[in-house]
Formats: structure tokens, sequence, C-alpha cells
């Protein structure tokens, strides 16, 4: 049996159009005295400075972390930050993310059927693992994994092998080459990138069922 490991956002999910737009009013519920802040900006910022982080140890960040860093960015308390952060989570789960492409969960199912055997190894940042785990089955697909490794939950983050070390791949499917390809190239599994190229989900189904 061979064994498909997927990247979970960028690869199988996005985020939901409607999460984009409401997170322009919590950030001015929370920080009304910064007008002039770009939000976006600034925790795509904080976002790099996690990677980086990642990249360096392999070590997922903590909670402490990101409220710290957040709290700094935007000038306010680590309470401020901390109650910032939890609405921000609820608000990424009542306007939960979307499947990629409405062809996903087929793909998955027809793998699954062929006896392939399906893991998520995913980090995660400000969405914790467990909540996405919870949208996963939801959107009908969580059921057919074997296992979800996120790295909040694990405390270590691709390209770091030791998110999930106690199996071999076969391949890795993921949207980030610089990430996701040097975790496949780690572990020994070939890379299949996908949604930041030419290729879809369709196209890795046909690259890993007909040995192209």
């Amino acid at each position: 049996m061979k064994k498909i490991g997927f990247d979970l956002w960028g690869t199988l999910v996005e985020a939901n159009p409607l999460f984009k737009e409401r997170k322009q009013d919590l950030f001015k519920k929370h920080f009304p005295y910064s007008p002039s802040v770009n939000f976006e900006g600034e925790m795509l910022s904080i976002k790099t400075d996690l990677n980086n982080i990642i990249n360096d140890s392999g070590w997922q960040p903590s909670d402490e972390l990101i409220i710290n860093l957040i709290a700094t960015r935007f000038g306010t308390s680590g309470d401020k930050a901390t109650r910032f952060l939890l609405d921000y989570q609820r608000l990424a789960i009542v306007y939960a993310p979307l499947l990629i492409l409405p062809t996903t969960k087929q793909i998955l199912e027809n793998l699954a059927k062929k006896d392939y055997e399906l893991h998520i190894i995913s980090n995660t940042m400000f969405i914790k693992g467990d909540a996405l785990r919870e949208h996963l089955h939801f959107l009908g697909i969580g059921q057919l994994f074997k296992s979800m490794r996120f790295s909040d939950s694990v405390k270590y983050a691709k390209p770091d092998i030791r998110i999930f070390s106690s199996q071999k791949l076969d391949y890795f499917v993921g949207d980030n080459a610089h990430v996701d390809g040097a975790y496949a190239k780690k572990i020994g599994a070939r890379f299949i990138q996908i949604n930041t190229n030419d290729k879809t989900i369709e196209d890795a189904y046909d690259i890993i069922t007909k040995g192209q």
C-alpha cells in the first residue's frame, strides 16, 4: 500500500473570501486607535517572522510567542492580543476554509478506494489544528485520512521531519516548493507541487495513479 501525504492550506483548502472581509471589522473592533496600521500587512509580516523561526529551528512557535508578536506590532497589551487572537480563531471557524477545487473530495475518495493511505501533514499558525480537523470532517473528507498531523499539536513544523516521522511516505502533495518540497526530499518522498504552478490536485491524481 502506497502512502500519500498532503499539505492543507493552499493545497486542499483556501481561505473563505467572507473571512477575509470580516477580518477588517475584527481589526477595527480590537484596535480602534490604530486606523493608519495596515493590519493585513502586519499579520503577513508576523507570519513571515514565524516561518523564519520554523525554518531555522523546526519548532512550532508557541502561543505565547505569537501573542507577543501581535501585541508588539499593534502596540497593545498581551491580554488584548490574546482576546484578538481568540476572536480571530472563532471567525475563521464561522467563515471556514473552502476546498480549492470542487472535485477534491471525489479525488481523495478515489485514491482511498484504490487503497492509497492518505495523511495530512500541515503547519498551522493562527488557526488551530483541532479546529481544522473538525472542519475537514464537516467538509466530508476528514474520514478519508488515516492521520492528520498539525504542527501546533505535534510542536514541530515542516520542513522538519519530526512533524511526521513514524512512517515513510511515497508521495507528498503541496503548494510550497520551499517548505513542502524540502520536507518531501528529507523523508524520501516524491514531491508533487500543485496550485502555485500549472498543476492541480487532478494532475496529482494522474501522476500518482498512472505512474507519470
